[in-house]
């Protein structure tokens, strides 16, 4: 059983558990066109958006939005807040997808060097610095270092 701070917290990480098996599930069933018409839609969904909300934000400087623009802007508004949302939640799983993977290759890398591979070896030297950076800064945020 998983002990949280709060039930914001345990909710949180549902939802981020939940959404790396949908992500992991839409990448896994996707080739490569797909996936590059899934980001299309979503510039495309951006541009809308935008195309949208310009002329209700020109409008609104000089005064002259009526109650039925404001409502679309809003609604817009919001629509804005949860498109970043998303872009966030994927930006997230993406990231922690990247690192599980590297980490699994240096792992790999590890364990053929300490099985005498010199190759393996080598590429893990050299890769080893770098591979503890980046967990320094996963710990402690890029912040941390100014």
């Amino acid at each position: 059983m998983e002990i949280y701070d709060s039930h914001e917290e345990e909710e949180a990480c549902k939802n981020m558990s939940e959404n790396l098996k949908k992500l992991h599930d839409f990448f896994r069933s996707k080739t490569k066109d797909e996936i590059d018409a899934f980001f299309l839609n979503i510039v495309v969904k951006a541009q809308e958006i935008n195309e949208r909300i310009t002329p209700l934000l020109e409008k609104l400087k000089l005064k002259t939005i009526s109650d039925e623009e404001i409502i679309i802007l809003r609604e817009t508004r919001q629509e804005v807040i949860n498109t970043l949302k998303q872009f966030d939640d994927l930006a997230l799983l993406l990231t922690y997808s990247v690192t599980v993977q590297a980490e699994g290759i240096m792992f790999h890398i590890k364990e053929l060097a300490e099985k005498g591979n010199l190759k393996a070896k080598e590429t893990y030297d050299k890769l080893y610095p770098s591979y503890l950076e980046h967990l320094r800064e996963s710990i402690s945020g890029p912040e941390a270092e100014n």
